[in-house]
């Protein structure tokens, strides 16, 4: 890219500082972007704009009483407006891990595996295999533990704790 075609340095100091973030979590920054468009995929379905074949065609999902697409939809949108808000802090620590962080997140956010675009749960290192189908649960439990007990959280039942962990 061209010094011209990207000049923040006219740019107010925190605008910089934002942008510079953004550039070193560049994890983050591809994760983001898949969740964003991920959720552009979601508005596309969720926003009628024409004849569907399923539901009231002319009303939003929640609107005929789908309040799963309705939560997917929230949730998915919650998840990428916390990336995005992780992404652009200039004032995280420059040391943070994107894969522990975009965790965190979806935790945080209790998105779910479902409305997670599945480029985001490859940068949180959440593939499932055919010997372990129920890892990137197991996982994203473990991250929820992790946080219930550094911030004092209530439990998530979201990523509820599983009889192994109860046991540990």
């Amino acid at each position: 890219m061209l010094p011209e075609e990207d000049d923040i340095g006219g740019l107010p100091f925190i605008n910089r500082m934002g942008a510079e973030a953004a550039r070193n979590r560049t994890v983050l920054n591809a994760a983001c972007h898949a969740q964003l468009t991920f959720v552009y995929g979601q508005l596309q379905h969720y926003l009628p704009s024409e004849p569907r074949g399923f539901g009231e065609d002319t009303k939003m999902p929640h609107e005929w009483g789908s309040m799963d697409t309705y939560d997917d939809m929230r949730n998915s949108l919650r998840l990428a407006a916390m990336m995005m808000d992780g992404l652009c802090d200039p004032f995280a620590p420059q040391d943070t891990d994107d894969t522990e962080a975009i965790r965190e997140l979806i935790v945080l956010s209790e998105c779910g595996i479902c409305a997670t675009a599945e480029e985001v749960l490859v940068a949180a290192d959440l593939q499932t295999t055919e010997e372990d189908p129920d890892r990137d649960f197991r996982e994203l439990a473990k991250t929820a533990r992790r946080l219930e007990l550094e911030r004092g959280l209530e439990p998530n039942s979201l990523f509820p704790a599983t009889d192994h962990e109860e046991e540990d």
